[in-house]
């Protein structure tokens, strides 16, 4: 039997900020996770970053690479990283964010509460390391704090932009909704969240939580 949730994380030279990233989750107040942090192709030491928190935590904490040993993109290791996956939902984590401690249990429980719900999104906060813009949060919407039917949310997002799409970092999506997804799109090099979560949002009902 797998965890309750699968943390997705692609990699790709972030040796300065990986270690935050990856502590992040092990400060988790929920503690049935498992993180698979797929390496793609990277040059700066990440690798021996993440290897080291491999070796201390095993049982919870993969490293995975490319058969090709080469870079294959970010959509590439994030489908890479989902088809190694074991939880009943997968939680997705960039290796230059991090996590509020009660970002799990916060996710796992609306999901337990509301078994209509595909998925969970909630507010993002954005920082800069050089503080070279503000700090700053999601742009509030009116749909925040409920389960949205599709396409509700595509729409207010996408088509009337009523608020922001969402940062990846935001998104724990039932496995039951991602084996019905199109797979992450290898042949984007950009935007290929925006792809990702547009399907989640014209498909699927989603909760929208104000919580950051």
């Amino acid at each position: 039997m797998g965890p309750t949730v699968s943390i997705v994380m692609p990699l790709y030279n972030k040796a300065h900020y990986v270690a935050e990233a990856i502590e992040s989750v092990i400060c988790q107040s929920f503690l049935d996770w498992e993180l698979l942090i797929v390496d793609d192709g990277s040059t700066d030491g990440s690798t021996n970053i993440v290897q080291r928190y491999a070796k201390q935590i095993p049982n919870k904490i993969q490293l995975i690479q490319h058969a090709s040993k080469h870079r294959e993109g970010v959509n590439a290791s994030r489908q890479l990283a989902v088809n190694d996956s074991k939880g009943s939902a997968i939680a997705f984590l960039d290796a230059d964010d991090v996590w509020f401690p009660e970002r799990l249990s916060h996710d796992t429980a609306i999901l337990a509460e509301h078994l209509n719900a595909e998925a969970v999104v909630s507010k993002s906060m954005y920082f800069w390391p050089d503080e070279s813009e503000p700090t700053r949060s999601d742009r509030p919407s009116p749909l925040y704090n409920r389960v949205i039917d599709p396409p509700i949310l595509f729409e207010d997002v996408f088509i009337h932009s009523n608020s922001e799409p969402a940062s990846p970092c935001s998104v724990t999506i039932r496995r039951s909704a991602v084996a019905a997804m199109e797979p992450w799109d290898p042949a984007l090099p950009v935007a290929g969240d925006l792809k990702y979560f547009a399907e989640l949002y014209f498909k699927f009902p989603v909760y929208v939580s104000y919580r950051c």
